[in-house]
């Protein structure tokens, strides 16, 4: 048997062999497309499946970085508060420090020297002793009838230079 088809050549009859040829390999290109067409569906929905996988981790990640921005915005908040006190502190000491030392100058005006007392001669109470000393040597007509010892210590000095004052 003889079957014309369009596209081959007119005048050559096509044999039922050869159709059949054609029909397996039809089938077996069919069967490869649909292997392929298999294939190619797996790898997307492994594909889909990672896509979904890497959005969920991203969504991960920016929920993390959103959470660092704002603790690292409340950290920045605290760090200028911090060192705006810091300033001021700084200020206030300074002021601290300047009060302080006028009154050492201020303690160290108001103190009276005795030089030439020999050691230990003020016995177990140096205010007494000094208090007997000032009265001796000046005379009570000379102090006014309020006067006291506040504080009184004892302060080895450095040895006076030869020939110098006492």
């Amino acid at each position: 048997m003889q079957v014309k088809t369009v596209g081959m050549e007119r005048d050559k009859p096509v044999s039922v062999e050869g159709l059949q040829r054609v029909e397996i390999l039809r089938c077996e290109v069919m069967e490869t497309i649909q292997a392929l067409r298999s294939n190619i569906e797996l790898k997307i929905d492994a594909v889909t499946i990672n896509v979904n996988l890497l959005q969920a981790d991203l969504c991960k990640v920016t929920d993390k970085v959103t959470t660092a921005e704002s603790q690292i915005n409340g950290l920045q908040a605290m760090t200028k508060r911090l060192e705006k006190q810091v300033q001021e502190l700084t200020q206030q000491r300074e002021v601290v420090a300047v009060k302080l030392e006028d009154q050492e100058g201020r303690a160290h005006h108001n103190n009276v020297r005795i030089i030439g007392v020999p050691e230990g001669a003020e016995g177990c109470s140096t205010e007494l002793f000094i208090e007997d000393l000032i009265l001796n040597k000046l005379g009570p007509q000379r102090l006014s009838n309020h006067f006291t010892i506040e504080k009184a210590h004892i302060e080895l000095a450095r040895l006076p230079l030869v020939g110098g004052p006492p």
